[in-house]
């Protein structure tokens, strides 16, 4: 049966009037509610969840956000302190530390940053004990829920720690540059570049 002129509109040629026919009404339906459900996010975690669901969301966020030089993000998936504990140059900030550490683990041969953290977190995350607003490794607080999503410190030797461990390597590294006349690139990583 082709669709009949509506009011308001005309009908589209060669097209079937859904509604009319119980089969097609039904199948419309159950198409929508799928959708609904896919887009709620029913079955679904995310670093703003608050379960150990959630932590793990964080934490493949975190490693993605790193694995892929979004370094921004990545840091916005750390708590304050625990940027402040990465930060190597003043300027540059968190996203400049990271920056820096991905350049710095390339030309030393050493494992991607992103997987560092991930061998970490991995050793860390079925240890967890989520208490009111953290996520505790024995005694030290590994991930915060703050402001609705949890968060990763970065201290002792646990969890995202590989980024505070690098700090020293980064500014002695940044130092020799400095010296040996390379003046641009440490500019370029304080600015976050």
């Amino acid at each position: 049966m082709r669709s009949k002129a509506r009011a308001g509109g005309g009908a589209i040629p060669g097209r079937l009037d859904m509604w009319r026919r119980p089969a097609a009404r039904s199948c419309a339906v159950l198409a929508s509610l799928c959708c609904a459900a896919a887009v709620s996010g029913c079955s679904s975690t995310s670093p703003s969840t608050y379960s150990r669901a959630g932590i793990e969301a964080a934490a493949k966020d975190l490693v993605s956000n790193i694995e892929g030089g979004r370094y921004r993000r990545a840091c916005e998936d750390l708590t304050a302190a625990a940027r402040a504990r990465v930060t190597v140059f003043p300027k540059g900030g968190c996203v400049g530390s990271l920056a820096f550490a991905r350049g710095y683990l390339a030309a030393a041969g050493s494992p991607r940053l992103g997987a560092l953290v991930m061998d970490e977190l991995a050793r860390v995350l079925p240890h967890l004990v989520i208490e009111n607003d953290g996520a505790r490794y024995r005694s030290t607080i590994e991930a915060r829920y703050e402001f609705g999503r949890w968060r990763f410190e970065a201290e002792h030797d646990a969890g995202v720690a590989v980024l505070a461990r690098l700090r020293p390597g980064l500014a002695h590294a940044a130092r020799i540059l400095e010296t040996g006349g390379m003046q641009e690139l440490v500019a370029r990583a304080q600015a976050g570049e």
